[in-house]
């Protein structure tokens, strides 16, 4: 597959396998007895309820983009060497899709605020992926209060990156601060990658900010 295809296609259906795999174990080898349900799980399931709860938002990507994602489904998922699925190939791109949208990548440093303007820290390249369902519940914000890494054991770390108010939304960054700076590369990132426009506070105060410039900058002439 490496010679035929990109080498983010490989590694988007190496994780989709390895989510499969795990469905298809959890599926031939249910416990005897069911443990007691924790207070969380009736709004957040475990294991592969987990991940079928995530959003997929199908409707969302270009269509262009999902002819791709078939051709792959139906080159290297629909086959008769792979253990029974019971799965169809709109249920196979519609995991493709899960994948796309709420996996994680891993960073050996912290992933949020920028807590130096002048000398700001990237969080280093890529070592995994990790699809965190229950972290998939967190909003985005270009200015986030929680700042994400994962530990030693691969579980993602979220801790407070200021004091966060009573009612106030625990928001993350879906993406690494450092490299997308201005409020262009932001939103053109947060639609490409994520398929939605970001208006949280700092984008909303930029885009006014810059809409004044705009409007000053106007040749008006003289009244």
């Amino acid at each position: 597959m490496r010679q035929q295809e990109t080498e983010y296609d490989f590694v988007t259906l190496w994780h989709v396998v390895r989510l499969l795999a795990g469905r298809n174990l959890e599926m031939r080898y249910r416990p005897s007895q069911t443990p007691g349900q924790l207070p969380w799980e009736k709004d957040w399931g475990r294991h592969w309820k987990a991940v079928d709860m995530c959003c997929s938002y199908l409707s969302s990507w270009p269509e262009s983009q999902l002819k791709h994602w078939r051709r792959l489904v139906d080159s290297y998922l629909i086959d008769t060497a792979l253990p029974p699925l019971s799965l169809t190939p709109t249920e196979l791109l519609d995991i493709v899709c899960k994948e796309e949208t709420n996996t994680f990548a891993l960073y050996p440093k912290l992933t949020g605020p920028l807590y130096m303007i002048d000398q700001p820290v990237p969080r280093g390249d890529s070592y995994g992926l990790g699809l965190y369902p229950r972290a998939a519940r967190f909003n985005h914000s270009c200015l986030p209060n929680v700042s994400h890494k994962p530990d030693e054991h691969g579980r993602m770390v979220y801790t407070a990156a200021r004091e966060i108010s009573a009612g106030e939304e625990a928001l993350i960054s879906y993406f690494d601060l450092t490299k997308f700076t201005t409020l262009e590369e932001r939103q053109e990132h947060v639609q490409v990658h994520f398929r939605f426009t970001c208006d949280c506070a700092r984008c909303t105060e930029e885009s006014a900010e810059q809409n004044l410039l705009n409007i000053e900058s106007l040749p008006f002439g003289n009244f």
